[in-house]
């Protein structure tokens, strides 16, 4: 299928959807390709979704880049084998990466089955949030498995620079690579704004260098 929305500057609220395809070459993969400021989503929840784009891939947007994420979910996630040209991905069960201030609040994500080849280029996978740069997380929880031999990867956010409160994950996490969390995989270095309270992790995190 197409996407919904590519780039969402109003509100989209009180939607669900369910058996949604997309593999894309473009950068951006979601039910919204690009969130901006001042934009809503609210009350939208998404049932066996399986996506593929180049670097931002996440169930309801692959890049926020302002706006809020509320009241929403992700059931059944997975990614296609086959994604051409990935550089950076970054991975996330809602977001892919999240910017601009962007807020995700009351949402979860259960089932997901995010699993990687090798050959993909990786930056960060996260069970809601693979790279949380500048925006918060609160009041979330994520289920599921993530198998991957990249680094940073997290039952939460697999990469982090900013704010998150008030969140568990039960995700399972297989990866050989480095950097591999329970809730954050890594902070990024040098952050300032690190912020992780009220969390608790319940997955099991298995790591190899084989």
């Amino acid at each position: 299928g197409n996407p919904m929305i590519t780039t969402l500057y109003g509100t989209i609220e009180n939607l669900y959807i369910e058996n949604y395809k997309h593999n894309t070459t473009s950068n951006n993969a979601g039910i919204v390709f690009r969130t901006q400021t001042n934009s809503l989503i609210n009350n939208i929840h998404i049932r066996n979704i399986q996506l593929g784009a180049s670097q931002h891939i996440g169930g309801i947007v692959g890049y926020g880049a302002g706006g809020s994420i509320t009241n929403s979910s992700v059931t059944n996630l997975s990614l296609y084998n086959n994604i051409q040209n990935s550089s950076n991905l970054r991975i996330g069960g809602l977001v892919g990466y999240v910017n601009s201030g962007t807020r995700i609040q009351n949402s979860y994500v259960q089932n997901s089955n995010i699993e990687t080849p090798d050959h993909y280029s990786i930056q960060a996978i996260g069970g809601v949030v693979g790279y949380l740069n500048s925006g918060t997380v609160q009041n979330v929880y994520a289920t599921g498995s993530i198998i991957t031999s990249a680094s940073n990867v997290g039952g939460i956010v697999g990469l982090n620079a900013n704010s998150i409160q008030n969140v568990y994950s039960t995700v399972n996490i297989y990866s050989k690579g480095s950097y591999i969390g329970g809730i954050v995989g890594n902070i990024v270095e040098g952050s300032s704004t690190v912020s992780i309270r009220n969390t608790l992790a319940l997955g099991d995190v298995y790591t190899s260098s084989d």
